[in-house]
């Protein structure tokens, strides 16, 4: 897998994601969107923002569940899954978009983000991802759904900082804990005294 407009490998790849302080968005997508998604990617490298852009086409019939939480992609702080008419008659929506796939989403604290490219195609989205809320997202209204969007990622992204200082924390406490228990532990008496 490649980033769109990059020709470079999953290890280079893993070294940009990675990298930094930064948030971190998967992009889903067809490739007859590539050139509106592109423009995203563009405005999210100008906010800061890491996108690993990931076209349907691409990924050769690997579960998309595998892709992300395989590959360390679960250090992505958003999903955007960008819905149109090639997208919904796709894997994607037909086997990977599953219960079990979103539940993984929310243990890991991932936010799941739903466009959609004309509200004429909310009928044919599936049942499941109408439970979400899927905003319209398109040429016309771009500059007014992206600023609530890079917002939106950005908040998942302190969500995701704050949780892990606080387990990091958590853990930093028992360690110290358990090394006092230690040190206040009455020596125990044995055959010798302390002199011997």
């Amino acid at each position: 897998m490649i980033l769109a407009g990059n020709k470079q490998t999953i290890t280079d790849e893993m070294k940009i994601l990675f990298s930094g302080n930064r948030p971190r968005v998967f992009l889903a997508y067809t490739n007859y969107d590539k050139g509106f998604i592109e423009g995203i990617e563009e405005d999210l490298y100008r906010c800061q923002i890491i996108p690993w852009l990931f076209s349907e086409e691409l990924r050769a019939d690997q579960p998309l569940s595998e892709i992300i939480f395989e590959y360390g992609i679960s250090k992505c702080d958003a999903l955007f899954v960008y819905i149109t008419e090639d997208l919904i008659q796709s894997s994607l929506c037909k086997k990977d978009l599953t219960p079990e796939f979103i539940k993984l989403l929310l243990e890991h604290k991932i936010t799941l983000h739903l466009y959609i490219k004309s509200d004429t195609l909310r009928e044919k989205v599936p049942p499941l991802l109408r439970t979400y809320p899927i905003k319209l997202w398109c040429e016309e209204n771009h500059q007014d759904v992206l600023p609530i969007f890079i917002s939106s990622i950005w908040h998942s992204f302190q969500i995701r900082a704050i949780i892990s200082a606080i387990n990091e924390e958590k853990l930093h406490r028992t360690e110290l804990q358990l090394e006092l228990a230690k040190l206040t532990k009455p020596v125990e008496e044995g055959v010798f005294s302390e002199r011997e």
